[in-house]
């Protein structure tokens, strides 16, 4: 029987891989050689799969952090651009090689030079006065971008006063001005960015569109009277926005758990920072929605995930098996529920315990055994799916 080519791929694709299934995966067809051509263990076959005939096997090569520099130097002069562009953003990219694409005829392949995160100053000041916008695009979105180049002139177009409202170098002086640009992404972009000044962040507090308002109130500049006073006066959607900022007081969180919009309790129970208290009292909530997102805040006590699994809810039950704190003994618990969403949420837990990811192996759901091929960590799991799925060879 031929072996499963999606298995392949998926198997190829996790970082455990075994060099044997690596081997043999690269014989298969093209999307399993993709996946191979991009795993950080296939550095033996890298130089066959740079001569593939199909092009996004040889980008997947391009972009593997083990691709020797040689062999990167040669695919940057690919006759496909979509090759040569990979090569351009690559970060191991050899400054000539850079160089040279930077000025390539594609605009694509430019704008790729300019996302290159080790783009050099002289390169990156060419592009940023490249004729394609695409390019520009890319230039002014570097976080190298020098903050003199980060200005607005009179008659800037909606993309690019957007870009600079959005720089973490952009200039204060600069942001005050964005900040009362008449095109609401701007203010937006403005209201987001971690370096606009507190009092400019609180002024946008209070901005009239709703979008503004919420971004700067989930801003960890935002001074904290404006969250006090969203807390009070503003509608449920910006009080929402107060329990989803990083830095949102526990003390408010506290008194939003008992708010009546049920999105305003759902941002707190996603909170990070929601004290342990007010989750096992939001676990007891009707809501299943709002259950869930107990069971997967990280930060909710092994008492509370217990009791949670009581509720039978399929969407609270694999909620529980993502959860990174979830316990070795519930995670077997989850594993053995008939509901198939349920099992591959455990298979995919990195601390699922060795002896369920043995049963899980054998598990009938094409589910399960998909969601293993691509997250177990455990070699012999992993061959064992291979022979599972008729790949010949696999170790070997």
């Amino acid at each position: 029987m031929a072996a499963d080519a999606v298995m392949v791929e998926l198997l190829a694709a996790n970082p455990s891989c075994p060099d044997s299934l690596l081997r043999r995966a690269a014989r298969v067809d093209a999307r399993p050689r993709r996946a191979v051509a991009a795993h950080p263990r296939s550095r033996p076959w890298l130089a066959d799969l740079a001569q593939d005939e199909d092009w996004q096997t040889r980008v997947s090569v391009t972009e593997n952090p083990a691709c020797p520099s040689p062999l990167l130097r040669t695919l940057a002069r690919d006759g496909e651009p979509r090759v040569r562009a990979a090569a351009a953003r690559c970060a191991a990219c050899p400054e000539p090689v850079h160089a040279r694409l930077a000025e390539d005829p594609v605009p694509e392949v430019r704008a790729s030079a300019a996302a290159n995160p080790r783009c050099r100053a002289p390169v990156l000041e060419l592009l940023l006065d490249d004729e394609a916008l695409i390019v520009r695009d890319a230039a002014v979105k570097h976080p190298a971008c020098p903050p003199s180049r980060l200005t607005v002139r009179a008659g800037a177009d909606l993309w690019w006063r957007t870009a600079v409202a959005a720089h973490p170098a952009a200039p204060p002086a600069v942001l005050v001005a964005l900040a009362e640009d008449r095109d609401a992404v701007v203010r937006v972009a403005v209201a987001r960015n971690p370096v606009t000044p507190p009092a400019v962040v609180g002024t946008l507090c209070v901005d009239p569109d709703p979008d503004v308002a919420c971004a700067a109130l989930r801003n960890r500049a935002v001074p904290a009277d404006r969250l006090e006073l969203a807390v009070v006066h503003a509608a449920g959607r910006l009080r929402a926005a107060v329990a989803r900022n990083p830095s949102c007081p526990r003390r408010l969180l506290m008194a939003l758990a008992s708010d009546d919009d049920a999105h305003v309790r759902l941002a707190v129970a996603e909170s990070p920072r929601c004290p342990s208290a007010t989750l096992a009292r939001l676990a007891a909530d009707g809501d299943d929605v709002l259950r869930a997102a107990v069971a997967r805040n990280p930060e909710c006590p092994p008492r509370t995930l217990s009791d949670l699994v009581l509720s039978g809810s399929v969407s609270v039950l694999i909620a529980l098996a993502w959860n990174p704190s979830c316990p070795a003994d519930l995670l077997r618990d989850l594993g053995a529920r008939p509901a198939a969403a349920v099992r591959a949420a455990v298979a995919r837990h990195p601390r699922c315990p060795a002896d369920m990811l043995e049963v899980l192996a054998d598990d009938a759901s094409r589910e399960v055994a998909e969601t293993l091929a691509v997250f177990a960590g455990n070699e012999e799991v992993l061959l064992h799916l291979a022979e599972r799925f008729h790949v010949e060879g696999a170790r070997t």
